[in-house]
């Protein structure tokens, strides 16, 4: 069975950059590739069931806009290179959640930038790659 890279990737250059080099080892080793994407949703304070409902619907508008705009036409563009690579989104908690779809994906590694699009990547600089780094099982890969 050929290995399996993890890519968390939100379209950020960061995010092209780990790609990239993603991409470089498949290239070599004839690794798949699954890009991932996580959307967070937190409800702060108390909300009545109405806002609660829009509040899910925002977020599910979210992952489908994600899934379709972003990841889908990487995907596309991977497969033209003749790559094995597929899509996933999901809700949670951003690192907890890509190694969940480590695991559900067996692979065998992950490569990630070092910052994505997020606000708190832009104020706390790596959070997602350190978390990754610190509770993966596999090997992580952070490329500048």
């Amino acid at each position: 069975m050929a290995d399996t890279i993890l890519i968390p990737y939100d379209g950020s250059e960061g995010s092209e950059r780990a790609l990239q080099h993603a991409v470089s080892l498949a290239q070599r080793s004839g690794a798949s590739l699954v890009l991932a994407a996580v959307v967070e949703w937190r409800l702060m304070g108390s909300q009545n069931p109405l806002e609660v409902a829009h509040a899910q619907i925002d977020v599910l508008r979210e992952v489908e806009r994600v899934r379709d705009e972003i990841l889908k036409p990487r995907c596309a563009r991977l497969a033209e290179q003749g790559l094995s690579a597929q899509a996933v989104v999901e809700l949670g908690p951003v690192v907890a959640s890509l190694l969940e779809i480590g695991a559900r994906h067996h692979v065998s590694s992950i490569v990630c930038g070092r910052r994505g699009h997020s606000r708190l990547s832009r104020l706390l600089m790596g959070a997602v790659a350190s978390g990754l780094v610190q509770t993966a099982s596999c090997p992580v890969t952070v490329v500048p």
